[in-house]
């Protein structure tokens, strides 16, 4: 079973619970459904490290099979943007602080530029700052 889970998550299912393709349809769900009710601001999603690394996997459009080749360290931090039917990672498992630069009144943030620049949809500019 367990070489099932790291080779093939996708055709494995816990006994007597949910298989890894649930899981993420289930945690991708609320995420997004937590992303409709905060459209102008930031929120935190804590979980655990397997379903960090199986969001982080489906918002980078890997296939479910590639996620054990994420990391998610204890208590590091993701950063994801969503916003019009598409999704972009912006930041993954840093342990370091790389969160400052997504605060509020930072100065050339990455993620505005790539709302500037269309490759994001989501709040403009304007609506990120706070």
């Amino acid at each position: 079973a367990w070489q099932e889970v790291q080779s093939s998550p996708s055709t494995f299912r816990f006994p007597d619970g949910e298989s890894y393709v649930e899981a993420r349809d289930r945690v991708v769900a609320e995420v997004e459904r937590i992303a409709r009710r905060h459209r102008q601001g930031r929120v935190v999603v804590a979980t655990h490290g397997d379903i960090v690394r199986v969001l982080l996997n489906h918002y980078s459009g890997a296939p479910l099979d590639a996620f054990q080749r994420m990391a998610a360290d204890t208590a590091s931090v993701s950063v994801v943007a969503i916003g019009g039917g598409r999704a972009a990672v912006l930041l993954m498992n840093d342990t370091v602080g790389g969160l400052r630069r997504f605060g509020p009144g930072q100065v050339d943030a990455p993620w505005e530029e790539a709302v500037e620049a269309s490759t994001v949809p989501g709040p403009k500019k304007k609506n990120l700052r706070g």
